[in-house]
């Protein structure tokens, strides 16, 4: 016999539970929802350019801030391989405009993301903020180690 007190508590709950839903939502129907304004998205700005500065400092210039085995280690092939991919025309990693009209990261950025994101397998995401946040903690971090 207790089990069938229990049943009838537990439908006896469920009906209560639908019927107070069923008020809520009659009385919300009443109500206008909130005005959906037009709301601009938030920019922010990457400063890719300084970017694409500091990674040819350190990868590509006459007196690279790393060396070749350095290089080998970050994107886990050699640097003459890496020069080639970017040479070849591929669609993909050709700079383009924007949707505000501004130009896009580099054929060496996306090359770079690409390939980081296959030989770390990390998300992009992950790779943006490395990316951004390298020289704000250079900076910030620099009077701890001096």
């Amino acid at each position: 016999m207790g089990s069938y007190e229990y049943d009838d508590a537990f439908e006896s709950a469920v009906v209560s539970a639908i019927n107070l839903v069923r008020q809520v939502v009659a009385e919300n129907e009443d109500e206008e929802p909130p005005p959906r304004g037009f709301h601009r998205r938030v920019v922010i700005d990457m400063r890719r350019e300084e970017a694409e500065q500091r990674f040819m400092q350190d990868y590509f210039v006459d007196a690279p801030t790393f060396n070749p085995r350095q290089f080998r280690r970050h994107f886990r092939m050699h640097k003459g391989l890496f020069l080639r991919i970017t040479e070849r025309k591929y669609r993909y990693f050709q700079q383009r405009y924007n949707g505000a009209g501004k130009l896009g990261f580099t054929t060496i950025q996306k090359c770079t993301f690409a390939i980081r994101q296959l030989a770390y397998g990390l998300a992009s995401d992950q790779l943006d903020s490395i990316c951004t946040c390298r020289k704000e903690l250079q900076e910030s971090h620099s009077n701890i180690f001096v």
